[in-house]
């Protein structure tokens, strides 16, 4: 068996500088220490602290709010808008709060201030129509969900403009917005109902039929569905009677 040459420290001390000058001086790696030193820079800027603690604020809010605390929430609220005046999250969750404590002025300023804000984001456009139409503002409402839907076509967009519309006496117009919402969820009873009441005002029994009893299948034991469905039967089968 052959001994083992063990090679003394001195014989890797030069490879050990030559790659360390090689990597000092490698352009590629000097850049990508930049970047990183650059990132880490960015990181712990004012600016961005003020954002990640921002969020935090906003996700301890949300917390709060499904707790039911809203007095613990505004603090924290005002406290992320001071840090991030320019986050429509913050005054739609301003306006969250106040719906729920049925302070419906403040809240419609808070949603309107949340899409003054950031009226790119859909959410905004909703929780506004959603205000606006409990309200009875339904001709702004309309307009709040046409933009929701421009920036994010949903089902519960389509189907609450299909309502404007209806509140607004114009039946004939809520049919498409309300199929659109039926197709993309068909599982969505509030489409359904409503394309029923549509069909009913508009004289077209054998439609509002079909659409009341997609809406009754999907909740059978619901009250208002059953009598409906009742309803428009016993319609159809007068009608069947009559010479």
């Amino acid at each position: 068996m052959k001994p083992i040459t063990v090679l003394p420290l001195s014989f890797f001390l030069p490879l050990f500088l030559f790659s360390s000058l090689a990597l000092s001086q490698n352009p590629k790696t000097s850049q990508v220490t930049k970047a990183s030193q650059s990132k880490a820079a960015a990181l712990s800027s004012p600016s961005s602290s003020k954002e990640d603690l921002s969020k935090l604020l906003i996700n301890r809010s949300k917390l709060l709010i499904e707790e039911k605390k809203y007095k613990d929430v505004f603090p924290l609220l005002r406290k992320a808008q001071s840090l991030d005046s320019k986050n429509g999250q913050i005054y739609r969750l301003f306006g969250q709060c106040y719906t729920l404590q049925r302070n419906r002025r403040k809240a419609l300023l808070a949603y309107k201030k949340a899409v003054a804000v950031d009226p790119t984001d859909p959410e905004n456009w909703m929780a506004l129509g959603l205000e606006e139409e409990h309200l009875s503002k339904h001709k702004e409402a309309l307009e709040a969900f046409k933009e929701a839907l421009l920036l994010k076509p949903t089902a519960q967009g389509w189907l609450h403009l299909g309502v404007a519309y209806m509140n607004l006496g114009r039946f004939n117009e809520a049919l498409y917005p309300l199929q659109k919402a039926a197709s993309l969820d068909h599982g969505l009873i509030e489409a359904w109902h409503n394309l029923g009441l549509c069909y009913e005002k508009l004289g077209k029994k054998e439609a509002a039929h079909t659409a009341f009893s997609k809406a009754y299948l999907l909740n059978p034991t619901n009250t208002i569905l059953q009598q409906n469905l009742s309803r428009i039967t016993a319609k159809a089968s007068v009608n069947q009677k009559k010479p």
